[in-house]
């Protein structure tokens, strides 16, 4: 039988069975994710730095899509500066939360209001 740790999230008795295995194979993805983007607390720290730059600059309220697609940019770049690799899909990604903003904002009638 396998090994089951009660977790507190949730679930029909309140606990989500987690196995070791899960949690080896979590281990596993975490170490791969540390290997290819730099490790959490650098990405983190980063992350939190451009983050705290880009409010404090803030001039005007800002739609919520580009809060969003603002944070997550950062994240990327957090991971691209944190990383020792090549990260083409940071980059991608970055490109594609700019286009969904974009895409969102158009949706809604905006335009460009500095004319």
């Amino acid at each position: 039988m396998k090994e089951v740790l009660p977790i507190c999230l949730g679930g029909v008795d309140g606990f989500i069975r987690i196995t070791k295995g899960v949690i080896m194979e979590l281990d596993k993805v975490l170490n791969q994710r540390e290997e290819a983007y730099g490790s959490f607390e650098c990405v983190a720290r980063v992350s939190q730095e451009l983050k705290g730059v880009m409010y404090e600059s803030l001039v005007s309220d800002k739609e919520p899509e580009e809060y969003e697609a603002l944070e997550m940019i950062l994240h990327k770049i957090a991971r691209i500066i944190c990383s020792k690799y090549v990260l083409l899909d940071e980059y991608r990604d970055i490109a594609g939360y700019a286009m969904l903003v974009l895409n969102s904002l158009e949706n809604q009638g905006l335009d460009n209001n500095f004319k």
